[in-house]
């Protein structure tokens, strides 16, 4: 019989024998009703009422078993810590194994869920989409849109809720005695509504304000209306000076007027207008905005001046949308070829754009700190493993003085999970020190880095992994430990034949998987040391 067949087994004898001690005491009770006078069913009616319901004194007792269940839980504990505590040596090599292992797996889960899984720092940003063109021909995969192609494609597309149009500029603010260069973006009037971000104080660019290039209109962000102004309230119709280069050749400070206020930090999204667009992340902060007016001046062949970002309905997938913005770029195709034959509009989600170059950095990480987990649990098992035959003769004696294989199979899984959850507390430790130290050296184009911490989900997922650590290396080792032979292990030196056969297997098994998998990681490594250097040997071109 299995241990979990031996659970359920247990359970069930355990119910079957509260339902025969309530048929007996109901029983009873009946025949007492009957030796004074009743008729056999008024006296079972009344040994029930009497009773006190069936259903609720059933629940009693399964509440007194969850109480015991607790006690001996506790009990578990307590001689768990004491045995830890009689063997330091053996409990700090298990700690410091599994406390590095997972300290290193909580780390990198660090990274992972504060830039692949946790959503984007916008409102419903799982709809949110870049669209951009391709030419296979000309091997072109990541270009902007042209001004044209964007209006054509806002006013034909019905797979979005809105679209907008931005690119990136850059201008000094200045008050007479000291000047400040600040980024942010010309936008279409759409943006705010596609980004769902509101503002704080004043209203967003009226049509009017986009169509015609020389307003000089702007709207705030909120990091800079607090720090260079102070979070004025009143700010919204004053006019602010600023040194711009689309105001050449006019010379000097130009007035421009405060239309509006954003009441919360936006970072910049993935942009391709200009070289210097590349220093642009997502944790930047837009420090302003400018309407974007589209005119003649906008070639339709020019793709890397515009990005464009759209929000799908809801139930639109992106296939479909994909689906419908190549059936408009064939249409715009034939009808301008010269400057759109080979061209198609692609649809990609938001987040996966923003973390698309780091992605495979972190997933193949994810994979190598995976592989390194399970040789800590070989080893770790195997130290249980020895543990348990050095207990043997513990274990004959508790069975001789009755002690189930349940019972035993509980208190030694007990010890492992205890062992882990310290090893956990040590792994958190090490990932607090650990989360700094590679945000400190990383590279600054890594997106969301400052959105890494040791936050709710990751210290959730590391007291998942020391518990499920804790059950996985313990059951096992305890399993072999509990089959035992009493009359052979009591005896002075004393071996069960076919349990020293099992652990043998048992080892074996550990050993060639730690092996495996040790091959794996070396295969890794070597061909990750040789794409390095295949790569630091290129000549680049210039010094």
């Amino acid at each position: 019989m299995h241990w979990w067949q031996a659970i359920f087994l247990r359970r069930s004898q355990f119910e079957a024998e509260i339902d025969e001690e309530l048929r007996f005491h109901i029983e009873r009770q009946t025949e007492e009703n009957v030796r004074q006078g009743m008729s056999p069913d008024e006296a079972r009616r009344e040994a029930l009422r009497v009773f006190g319901g069936v259903e609720q004194t059933r629940e009693g007792v399964r509440d007194t078993a969850r109480i015991a269940w607790l006690s001996d839980f506790w009990q578990d504990v307590r001689f768990a810590g004491r045995l830890i505590a009689r063997s330091p040596g053996f409990a700090l090599t298990v700690i410091g194994v599994l406390g590095l292992t997972i300290g290193v797996c909580t780390t990198i889960f660090s990274f992972v869920q504060a830039i692949l899984i946790q959503p984007l720092p916008l409102p419903d940003s799982d709809r949110l989409v870049i669209i951009r063109t391709v030419n296979s021909a000309q091997d072109l995969q990541w270009t902007g849109a042209s001004g044209h192609d964007f209006l054509d494609w806002r006013d034909e597309a019905t797979s979005f809720e809105g679209m907008a149009a931005f690119h990136w500029t850059i201008m000094d603010l200045t008050d007479g005695q000291s000047s400040e260069r600040v980024k942010g973006m010309f936008i279409t009037r759409d943006f705010f509504d596609v980004l769902r971000i509101p503002p704080a104080l004043g209203r967003t660019f009226s049509i009017e304000e986009e169509n015609e290039k020389k307003r000089r209109v702007l709207i705030l962000g909120h990091n800079v209306w607090v720090k260079r102004y102070e979070g004025d309230a009143e700010i919204v119709g004053k006019t602010v000076d600023v040194y711009s280069w689309s105001t050449l050749p006019e010379i000097g400070a130009n007035a421009w007027q405060v239309v509006g206020v954003v009441g919360r930090d936006v970072p910049f999204l993935p942009t391709v207008a200009g070289p210097e667009a590349r220093q642009l992340r997502i944790d930047e902060l837009v420090q302003f905005w400018r309407p974007l007016t589209i005119d003649d001046e906008y070639h339709r062949g020019w793709r890397d001046l515009l990005t464009v970002v759209a929000r799908l309905k809801p139930g639109v997938t992106l296939e479909e949308a994909n689906a419908e913005m190549k059936a408009i770029s064939r249409q715009l195709a034939e009808e301008y070829p010269d400057s759109n034959r080979g061209w198609t509009a692609e649809v990609v989600g938001l987040h996966a754009m923003v973390t698309k170059e780091i992605r495979p950095a972190l997933l193949l990480l994810s994979g190598a700190v995976g592989f390194l987990l399970l040789i800590a649990c070989a080893n770790v098992a195997s130290l249980m493993l020895v543990r348990g035959i050095a207990r043997q003769q513990e274990m004959a004696v508790r069975i001789a003085v009755g002690a189930g294989r349940f019972r035993l199979v509980r208190q030694l899984v007990t010890e492992s999970v205890l062992l882990c959850v310290l090893s956990g507390a040590a792994g958190v430790l090490l990932a607090t020190w650990s989360i700094e130290l590679i945000r400190s050296m990383a590279p600054s184009d890594v997106p969301r880095l400052r959105e890494v911490a040791l936050d709710v989900p990751v210290l959730s997922f590391a007291v998942g992994l020391s518990l499920l650590t804790g059950i996985g290396v313990g059951v096992v080792p305890s399993l072999l430990a509990s089959q035992t032979d009493v009359n052979e292990s009591l005896k002075f030196g004393g071996r069960g034949a076919s349990s020293a056969r099992s652990r043998r297997r048992l080892m074996s098994l550990l050993v060639a998987t730690e092996t495996a998998v040790c091959l794996v990681l070396l295969t890794g490594a070597a061909l990750l040391i040789r794409s390095f250097i295949s790569i630091t040997g290129i000549d680049p071109g210039f010094r």
